[in-house]
């Protein structure tokens, strides 16, 4: 069974790091065995990233056609937690992201259904699916921890 990792933290960033360059990929980059970068997503391990290591690590995953930077995504949601709600990233932002990506999102899947069998078609559809559900998520980050201005 697949332990389940919270949104927006840096074990579930490693996991999404990993859907695009895989455990090899990550242990290359940095320097590290497989077994240590999967210990490093496990949040029960005590096991921590350093800065470089988070840097190259989201540097490749966008070299690699990955969406967004997902360590860097996860420090701000973790700064976000220690500052001043108001201060933070007003959830009208997140709203109106949440609402652009996933009217892009549906379309894609639309375009999707009337020409199924283009690759093109099913890339674009699976990259604005994705930008919409991280999109949500991030909204939902927003709700969850009161930031509201």
């Amino acid at each position: 069974m697949t332990k389940q990792r919270d949104p927006l933290t840096p074990y579930r960033a490693l996991c999404r790091i990993e859907e695009v360059l895989g455990w090899d990929g990550i242990a290359t980059i940095i320097s590290k065995n497989v077994w240590h970068c999967r210990k490093m997503s496990d949040p029960d391990t005590g096991r921590e990233l350093c800065l470089q290591d988070a840097i190259r690590l989201d540097a490749a995953f966008q070299r690699a056609g990955g969406v967004g930077f997902p360590l860097m995504e996860a420090h701000f949601a973790q700064l976000v937690l220690t500052t001043d709600p108001g201060v933070a990233a007003p959830l009208t932002g997140a709203l109106t992201k949440a609402v652009k990506e996933n009217a892009e999102g549906i379309a894609a899947a639309l375009a999707l259904v009337e020409d199924a069998s283009d690759p093109k078609v099913r890339r674009k559809a699976i990259k604005e699916v994705e930008e919409s559900i991280e999109a949500s998520l991030s909204l939902l980050f927003h709700i969850k921890h009161g930031v509201s201005q």
